[in-house]
């Protein structure tokens, strides 16, 4: 579970299976990216701090739903500018010991979704799985002509 503060209030944010299997959040976050060579910063910024409030309400919702809850895709949206408005103030309380922005709050829920007992499992077999891959390309296959066998020899009877 990851905590933060904001306006004297402690909140607490669990990504539940529930939440994370609702929408294509996960896509999402973890594509906001460049995706288009045309994307210029403000789409990728503008993409980042909407997936991240809404990652963040995801979040909220297990411990936090009467205050964050909601029922339809227009209320979502509300809570969701509303969380973008919150990043300014969040920002503000920052200090020199404890920064804090966005993109801090991005990355702490970045690292709490690795933490997460089945997504932690995903990842760490994704990575896994890249690493034999990267391995394998590494290490050049041996072709049919390279490989030189050796046969046994038998002594003659010259020897």
């Amino acid at each position: 579970m990851y905590i933060f503060k904001i306006h004297g209030k402690e909140y607490k944010v669990r990504f539940t299976y529930r939440q994370l299997c609702k929408d294509d959040l996960l896509d999402r976050v973890t594509s906001a990216t460049f995706d288009d060579v045309e994307d210029t910063a403000k789409a990728v910024f503008g993409r980042l701090v909407k997936n991240t409030a809404e990652l963040l309400l995801a979040g909220l919702q297990k411990y936090h739903g009467k205050e964050f809850g909601y029922k339809t895709n227009e209320e979502k949206e509300v809570r969701i500018e509303e969380l973008i408005d919150w990043f300014d103030d969040y920002e503000d309380e920052s200090t020199e010991d404890h920064p804090q922005s966005a993109f801090t709050l991005y990355e702490d829920m970045q690292e709490e979704l690795g933490k997460n007992g089945f997504l932690s499992t995903l990842l760490r077999r994704g990575q896994e799985m890249m690493e034999q891959e990267m391995k394998a390309q590494e290490t050049p296959a041996e072709t049919p002509e390279e490989k030189v066998i050796e046969m046994p020899t038998t002594p003659t009877e010259t020897e």
